[in-house]
């Protein structure tokens, strides 16, 4: 009898271990995935201000603000604005780019929500100086001239968010192409 009481209590300790044990991996399971929780709020949130900067930078093109010294201007007009060199057919690119905050900004600190580059695209010149690799990096697309204007004008713009409440950018981006003057909000890519 007293065998059966030693083995009954080699039983129990056995079965509260292995309950503690199911326990600490629970809650280092429920910690990863709090983990886990936060860091896509954290980018979910990233990507909304992205959107949102994105739609207001397409919806207001034409009259994008320039207080860092970048006009939309630049970007607009080929004949004030244009490359050194012309092109195979003689024509200038413009090879101006523009770089601002955005006009949204955090509630809590006043800060702006994400950095906006736009670019013209232009097949010869894949790389704008001042622009970060992720602008630079679009689809290759000719703009059409015709007897000495412009048929349609091409631009990427790339949003990229800032971390919360500061003007460090963060790894979440979005790109649009717009395609002026006859389809400002389609996509191109």
């Amino acid at each position: 009898m007293n065998n059966e009481k030693g083995s009954v209590l080699v039983f129990a300790l056995f079965v509260m271990f292995a309950v503690t044990l199911m326990a600490i991996i629970a809650s280092k399971s429920t910690s990863i995935e709090s983990k886990i929780i936060r860091s896509q709020k954290i980018v979910d949130e990233e990507l909304a201000y992205a959107e949102a900067a994105l739609n207001l930078a397409v919806r207001n093109f034409r009259l994008l603000p320039s207080d860092m010294g970048y006009s939309i201007t630049n970007l607009l007009n080929d004949r004030a604005y244009p490359s050194p060199d012309p092109d195979n057919n003689g024509n200038y690119h413009d090879q101006a780019v523009y770089i601002n905050n955005s006009e949204i900004l955090f509630p809590e600190s006043g800060f702006p929500v994400a950095l906006i580059e736009i670019r013209r695209i232009i097949d010869e010149d894949k790389n704008a100086p001042g622009l970060s690799t992720i602008a630079n990096d679009v689809p290759i697309m000719d703009h059409r001239y015709y007897a000495g204007s412009i048929d349609r004008k091409r631009f990427a713009i790339t949003v990229t968010a800032y971390i919360k409440d500061t003007t460090t950018p963060s790894s979440t981006w979005i790109k649009k192409g717009v395609d002026l003057p006859s389809k400002q909000n389609s996509d191109l890519f």
